[in-house]
């Protein structure tokens, strides 16, 4: 049976059964858990976290583009007419004052390992769910299909077109909405096979 962890957020749950534990977070700290992901493989947390849930995550900023990725990023500079945009971000940013460069602050950059091993191998499988009006839409696109193709993580992508950051927060009657909301459940559904694996 599984069981709500400790809630240390409102938006934040960490789901754990017998040898697996999924984090799951919405609104407010879609990069968290790919941080935490992050610092529970380095620490070889027992049990492991087995899967991660990022919604509308802000994966790779507008100072962090990959020279060779800088033509798939363009949603940032779209203008958006619904949700959080890109001032509104900058905003958000400006409060917070982050050392840019920290992995704790963006896990895209994480180091490589001491072997060579790109920052992201091992990490366990991932479920996105992508605003398509979003200004970090692209962000979390190039990071899904980075894990996927070059590290080698498994990744699941559910991306929501013309729909702004948050939409399932702000417009709960939304078909869309509704359909997130099965999506979430699917992908948790998806995300807990891979626990019995381990």
């Amino acid at each position: 049976m599984w069981r709500n962890g400790q809630q240390t957020t409102p938006q934040l749950w960490v789901l754990t059964q017998e040898r697996a534990s999924l984090l799951v977070v919405r609104q407010g700290g879609g990069s968290l858990t790919d941080i935490v992901g992050h610092m529970a493989r380095d620490a070889r947390l027992d049990p492991p976290i087995t899967g991660l849930c990022e919604v509308i995550p802000p994966s790779l900023r507008v100072y962090d583009v990959p020279e060779k990725y800088a033509p798939e990023f363009v949603s940032w500079h779209q203008d958006v007419l619904y949700g959080l945009n890109r001032e509104q971000f900058i905003s958000l940013h400006q409060l917070h004052g982050p050392d840019v460069k920290s992995k704790l602050f963006n896990s895209f950059n994480w180091p490589d390992s001491s072997d060579g091993k790109s920052g992201h191998v091992d990490l366990p499988p991932v479920l996105f769910q992508i605003a398509g009006m979003d200004p970090l839409r692209d962000g979390a696109l190039i990071y899904e299909k980075m894990l996927r193709e070059e590290d080698g993580v498994k990744t699941k992508l559910k991306l929501y077109p013309g729909l702004p950051h948050g939409f399932f927060l702000t417009y709960s009657q939304l078909e869309s909405t509704k359909q997130h909301e099965k999506d979430t459940v699917e992908g948790i559904r998806w995300l807990l096979s891979f626990s019995k694996e381990k």
